[in-house]
């Protein structure tokens, strides 16, 4: 399977990313999160606003995501690797896609546009990945080596 087949498979069956983002003094951090994302492969996903993670994009944008299946049994695992650049997303039009994207693909997930905007206490944000990678196996002078393989972003 091309690497491109293969991360459009991982993100098609998993539902939550790892989002890992850094503070203003360089510490990381590490959130689960519920996501969903379009054509592009950009990511959305709907976090409270004063979340830690939520903060550190506000100070910091760049970020890192994998998705990945942790209840394959040992060597099986598969993942998807992301560097990318988050934002909140403002724009109600966007705002309204993120809601539809949301619902098509869980729908209990079908809170209206409004709930992301004005005086309410969560947020939608996105992630445009820079750089896509998939896991693979590999050998190094006949040892086993977990690779990453670079898919197009």
């Amino acid at each position: 399977m091309e690497p491109n087949d293969k991360a459009k498979s991982i993100l098609d069956s998993i539902y939550y990313a790892t989002l890992s983002t850094v503070d203003a003094d360089g510490s990381p951090w590490n959130s689960p999160v519920y996501c969903v994302y379009d054509e592009l492969y950009t990511f959305y996903w709907a976090s409270y606003v004063k979340s830690q993670h939520s903060q550190n994009i506000y100070t910091n944008s760049k970020v890192f995501i994998v998705v990945y299946d942790s209840t394959v049994p040992w060597g099986t695992g598969r993942g998807v690797f992301m560097q990318a650049m988050a934002a909140e997303v403002t724009d109600p039009n966007e705002i309204a896609k993120v809601c539809e994207l949301r619902r098509l693909r869980v729908p209990d997930a079908n809170q209206p546009p409004d709930e992301f905007m004005g005086d309410r206490p969560r947020r939608l944000y996105r992630a445009i990945p820079q750089n896509i990678w998939i896991n693979q196996d590999s050998e190094k002078n006949g040892h086993f080596i977990d690779v990453r393989v670079e898919a197009e972003a």
